[in-house]
């Protein structure tokens, strides 16, 4: 999982444009988290803890945070996050308040809407499991303006 993360972060630096970097530095952090159920009392309640000791079937959560840390209007801001090996994106969960969100299910080469790609080398429509990455287009981020983006996969 840490190589994931890793190479998430590396595709991240390469996507953002130079001005960005140059005149709006945006920081970036990733947070990994999977759910637990704890019992006190007899009541029920479900918790997000750092996704430590994964097992096959477990959703994972993955929040991305940005910052702004510039002086200026940061403006199409791309990050691009490749699914991490062994998981499978769960299908309608990505988000991103004010970002554009496409998928790619040819290693990154091309994006589009997941209704709209098709299967490697097939005709076939692309289903969720076939993501291996998702993009985010945030079309501005304001100085010192942050935001989150997100997503779930289950470990296979």
């Amino acid at each position: 999982m840490n190589r994931a993360i890793l190479a998430f972060l590396i595709v991240v630096a390469l996507a953002i444009p130079a001005s960005a970097i140059s005149d709006n530095p945006i920081s970036l952090t990733i947070k990994t988290e999977k759910e637990i159920t704890i019992t006190e009392n007899g009541i029920e309640r479900t918790e997000r803890v750092p996704a430590e000791n994964i097992e096959p079937g477990q959703t994972l959560f993955f929040t991305l945070t940005y910052h702004n840390n510039g002086t200026v209007t940061a403006t199409n801001v791309v990050f691009d996050d490749p699914i991490p090996e062994f998981t499978s994106y769960v299908e309608n969960t990505a988000y991103g308040k004010s970002s554009t969100i496409t998928f790619s299910v040819d290693n990154g080469t091309t994006f589009d809407a997941l209704a709209k790609l098709k299967k490697q080398g097939l005709q076939d429509s692309a289903q969720a499991e076939d993501v291996t990455h998702i993009r985010w287009r945030v079309e501005s981020i304001p100085p010192q303006g942050k935001g989150n983006l997100g997503f779930q996969v289950k470990v296979n």
